[in-house]
Formats: C-alpha cells, structure tokens, sequence
C-alpha cells in the first residue's frame, strides 16, 4: 500500500493495482491519532464508480477505512445509490451503507438479442431499492451485494419485498428471506413465451391477472432458470388462493 498526500487530494493504490483518488478543497492531517480529514467539494473516485460526500471523508490511516457521514451519492455508470453513512474498507474492497439507502438502476436500452427478452425488457425501465443498509465486496473479480431491513425493490409492474437479500454476480444467483412477498400486475414476466402460446383459456386468464406471493424464502438462478420459494407459501388472485410448503418454476421447461 503507498500514500501519497497532495494539496488538494489524496491517492491510494492497493496492492490489487486498484486505484482510489479522493480529491477535496481542504485537507486535515492528526499526527497523534493517524486521521485524515478532507472536506469540502470531496470527490471519491474509484474504478467503476464515483462518490460525492456532501460533509466529506475521515480515513484512519492505519487501517485504511474511510468514514463518510452526513449523506452521500454514488454514480455508477448504470447505477445510483445515496444513503447517510458509509464505510470503505479500502484494502478488502469492501463498503457497508446504512440509513435513508436508495439504489436506483437506470434505464439501459440494449438489442442483444442474446440477452434474455425479459432482462432487455426489465433495463428498459428504472428500478429502485429501498432498505436499512446495504453490504458489497469484490473478491476475485466478483461481485456480491446483500441488502437488509425493510427491503422493497419496485421494478416495472411488481415489487419484492423482504428482510433480506442476497446477490451473487459470477453465479447470477438472487436469494430473498424472511417476510418476502411479491405483488405483480401479471405473471407475463415469469414466462418465457407469450401468453398467446397457451391454448388453455384459464391458464390465460390467471396468467393475466394481479398476484400476490407471500413466503418465507426465494432463490432465483438465473443460470439453471429455476425459481424456488418456499415457507408457508401463499399465492392469491382475485378468485383463488393457493397454499403449499414449497412453489417451483423451471423456466426452461415451462413447469410450475
């Protein structure tokens, strides 16, 4: 790890040859308890993301965590979280955001036609996560967020809900527990086909209509296409409810 320390800024490579700059109008240094303090105008500047404190930084120094306080904004190239507080762990690639944490996913028009219909559909529209804090790590080149505490995550005609979530990029694998439930105009966006596809006109119908799901726990990976929800499992339409320990969808065979 080297430090080098300039007027109005301050650089920190990691031995990974990740680079973070933070640059501020002024800058305190304390001797006696190995602190920096850099405030006003703060820019955080980090490979794939940019972090505008709105109080600025302390850094302690002698174990490499900044501490931001007092709100903040991060601006990713598809993304924006704000959120009160913030702790970087600079040499693990490690954050944890808590207090007020509002992530939004911006709109993303992709014709990949090797991507998924309905992933292309669902970066077309903005989605926002609302929850108590937020943790993310990149190990390996990986990335894994998990999310806790009054989580919502509203995308376009439904919304999840739930005590905690997980996320693991390299695996493209999502896990929700405790309270989870998820409300739904349709359940179109389950299908790989159309609702045209089925000749069954019931089918359809329940197809087409609003759901409520409510459980205990959810995984969804995205690699196998297999969506599993169990724990005291309810789904409710307008003119039927269903009751089971445990709900399966393989995406691939079309199988509920």
């Amino acid at each position: 790890m080297t430090l080098s320390l300039k007027e109005n800024s301050e650089e920190k490579k990691s031995t990974k040859n990740e680079t973070i700059i933070i640059t501020s109008d002024e800058l305190r240094y304390y001797s006696n308890t190995k602190k920096t303090f850099l405030t006003k105008n703060v820019v955080i500047t980090k490979k794939d993301s940019t972090i505008y404190p709105k109080n600025g930084i302390e850094i302690n120094n002698d174990e490499n965590i900044g501490f931001i306080e007092g709100g903040f904004i991060i601006e990713g190239k598809h993304y924006q979280v704000t959120g009160n507080k913030m702790v970087i762990h600079i040499d693990n690639e490690y954050s944890y955001i808590s207090e007020g944490l509002i992530a939004r996913r911006k709109v993303e028009v992709t014709n990949n036609i090797q991507v998924d219909k309905r992933e292309r559909d669902l970066k077309q529209n903005e989605t926002i996560l609302i929850c108590d804090s937020m943790s993310y790590s990149s190990l390996d080149k990986n990335d894994v967020i998990t999310v806790s505490g009054n989580i919502t995550l509203s995308q376009k005609n439904k919304t999840f809900k739930a005590d905690y979530g997980y996320y693991d990029k390299k695996k493209d694998y999502y896990e929700l527990h405790g309270n989870v439930q998820i409300t739904a105009k349709s359940l179109s966006w389950l299908l790989t086909k159309g609702v045209s596809n089925f000749s069954n006109e019931d089918i359809k119908k329940s197809i087409e209509k609003g759901v409520t799901v409510n459980a205990r726990h959810l995984i969804f990976n995205a690699n196998t296409k297999e969506l599993r929800i169990w724990g005291q499992v309810e789904i409710q339409q307008e003119d039927k409810k269903v009751s089971c320990k445990k709900m399966i969808y393989n995406d691939t065979k079309n199988l509920l």
